[in-house]
């Protein structure tokens, strides 16, 4: 029985940890006007080029209606572009506009910022252990 406690401990303290993360990090990205999931999206495409909708479900691991929604914001925003495949017309593409690409370099800044006042907490050694032990629960 302990050792479930301890588990349940550990598993609550994850979540607790991404949650605040998430949270710490919308409220840094609100002051270009955009929130973490926006700037997850943002990421991706920029990363891919243009690209469906249907492959950026399957990178965010989000729901097509979820993915909608944010791309819906995104378009209203000015910072995101759909278009139909000139292959295939069901397929809709993503891409950044201007000022997508603008709003996504700033908003690295202000993420790669946050990763290191967050882990500048943990040494480099802690931090190898931890990526090892976050990949391993995670395969």
């Amino acid at each position: 029985m302990e050792k479930y406690r301890e588990q349940v401990e550990l598993w609550e303290a994850i979540v607790k940890l991404v949650r605040a993360v998430n949270r710490d990090f919308d409220k840094g990205l609100q002051k270009i006007g955009i929130s973490f999931m926006e700037f997850k999206v943002l990421d991706i495409i920029k990363k891919e080029g243009s690209l469906p909708m249907v492959k950026v479900v399957s990178e965010m691991l989000i729901t097509k209606p979820g993915l909608t929604s944010v791309v819906d914001k995104l378009e209203r925003k000015g910072l995101v572009k759909r278009e139909r495949s000139l292959q295939d017309r069901r397929i809709i593409m993503l891409r950044l506009t201007e000022e997508g690409e603008i709003t996504w370099r700033t908003s690295v800044e202000i993420y790669k910022t946050m990763v290191s006042e967050i882990l500048q907490k943990i040494s480099p050694k802690e931090m190898n252990t931890l990526l090892e032990i976050i990949r391993r629960l995670s395969s």
